[in-house]
């Protein structure tokens, strides 16, 4: 990232908000698959603001139960 790519402090505190759910979203993903499930995360559609900015937006796909 250059200088003039730089986020500002609301990007950062959104960046962050992302992150920590992330580790929570990992956190149940491990669960699952103790739980006997795997799972697989697909892109279910892409999210644009109209701004230049897009994200995916993602579902939870099970691929597996283990009797």
């Amino acid at each position: 990232m250059t200088a003039s790519q730089q986020m500002n402090i609301e990007q950062i505190h959104a960046l962050g908000m992302v992150q920590a759910r992330m580790e929570s979203l990992n956190t149940a993903i491990r669960e699952a698959v103790e739980a006997g499930v795997s799972v697989q995360l697909e892109r279910a559609s892409r999210y644009h603001c109209g701004k230049g900015g897009w994200g995916d937006v993602m579902a939870p796909v099970v691929v597996k139960v283990r009797d």
